[in-house]
């Protein structure tokens, strides 16, 4: 399984990428904000991780790419109003930034599930 994290914090990505690799086994690919758009659509991801923020901030080309995407997606946030969902986002899971490993993995391991 592929899983991709958008995060412009690169220390934050980091660790969601050795929670995952070390937890799940799973393969785990960084980008930047600014290079995320073309990522997403260049590369199969099965999961994408990405910063509410990023999508919140009128990231067109990063909404557009998420919503075009097969990919499962997973957002997380540091602003508490966004864990119960995103606006015309429904249904994507929201995680609390800085994360809780258990709960990055347990969220990873439920939307793997689907």
């Amino acid at each position: 399984m592929q899983v991709l994290v958008v995060d412009g914090e690169f220390l934050v990505a980091l660790e969601a990428e050795q929670v995952l690799a070390d937890s799940l086994g799973l393969k785990v690919e960084i980008a930047m904000p600014r290079i995320s758009a073309s990522t997403i659509r260049e590369r199969r991801h099965d999961i994408v991780i990405v910063d509410a923020a990023l999508v919140l901030d009128n990231r067109r080309d990063l909404a557009s790419a998420l919503r075009g995407s097969d990919a499962a997606i997973i957002f997380w946030s540091f602003d508490n109003e966004h864990l119960h969902g995103l606006p015309s986002w429904d249904g994507i899971p929201v995680i609390s930034k800085p994360f809780d490993d258990e709960i990055l993995v347990g969220v990873v391991r439920n939307v793997a599930a689907r």
